[in-house]
């Protein structure tokens, strides 16, 4: 029965979507290589669910597939941003989440002063009233930021920000492991005790590398060094599920992606809160 309500409400979603054609399928390939989303719609903005209906709110909420940092991508996000459904109201947090995966592949192509330009407008595209939205999409460009900053040679103000983020979220794996990421493995002592020590708490892969949640302060910065490497190509993975009031993604059950040194490098959704 279950099945069959479920097949029922797919065909009525295809329905009201109508056929797509050259254009949009064009247009989805490009959300997607932007953000790992899919193209937006009439009735979804392909990040959250837009109608407070039941039935298509199981059906339809978009997954995070997730995609990979590259400077070939910041073209996909310049033709998404240039969409004209993006700047529709009630559009903005789709809006706000192609700025920071245009930040995030910019990073990748060493545009550290566009990157930062464009996660500014990401975060005055954000409510300020809204905890959900700030502790999800909000926590995202705090990480990235961190992470520019970082490369831009400000590690101090690197280091306070990411910190920042984390606490807002520190039982989440995905955002512990992106906090390491954003600080990198010269971080003082005083940064990295904590996130460490967090995450062998949290990833039996970290803890064992680590020697165990005891010794996770004993830093071993080569080791660090190794496994943070490549972090930045795998950050879309460690960002927290963009939540909202009517439509909150669930945190069990999600692929990881594979990692030097430490086994696996969390995804976001693999934790809790």
């Amino acid at each position: 029965m279950t099945s069959k309500w479920i097949a029922g409400a797919a065909l009525c979603a295809a329905l009201l979507a109508g056929p797509a054609t050259a254009d949009d399928r064009a247009a989805t390939e490009q959300f997607y290589g932007c953000d790992g989303r899919q193209g937006v719609e009439s009735f979804t903005d392909g990040l959250t669910f837009m109608h407070q209906n039941i039935l298509f709110n199981r059906i339809m909420q978009p997954q995070s597939e997730g995609t990979r940092a590259s400077p070939a991508r910041i073209q996909d996000c310049d033709a998404a941003l240039a969409d004209p459904r993006v700047v529709q109201p009630g559009y903005h947090l789709r809006r706000a989440n192609l700025l920071r995966a245009r930040a995030v592949h910019r990073l990748a192509a060493g545009q550290i002063e566009a990157a930062l330009a464009d996660l500014a407008a990401a975060r005055a595209a954000l409510p300020a009233d809204d905890a959900w939205v700030q502790r999800s999409l909000g926590v995202g460009i705090d990480l990235v930021e961190a992470y520019a900053l970082r490369a831009r040679g400000d590690q101090a103000g690197a280091e306070a920000l990411a910190l920042r983020a984390w606490r807002t979220r520190p039982y989440n794996t995905g955002v512990t492991y992106a906090a390491l990421v954003a600080v990198g493995s010269q971080a003082s002592a005083e940064t990295l005790n904590p996130l460490l020590r967090r995450l062998a708490q949290l990833s039996p892969h970290a803890a064992a590398a680590l020697g165990g949640v005891d010794s996770a302060t004993n830093i071993d910065r080569g080791l660090l060094a190794r496994s943070l490497s490549d972090g930045l190509v795998d950050y879309f993975r460690m960002m927290p599920e963009v939540e909202v009031k009517s439509s909150i993604p669930g945190y069990a059950g999600s692929s990881t992606p594979s990692t030097r040194g430490w086994g696996s490098r969390p995804s976001s959704t693999t934790a809790g809160p």
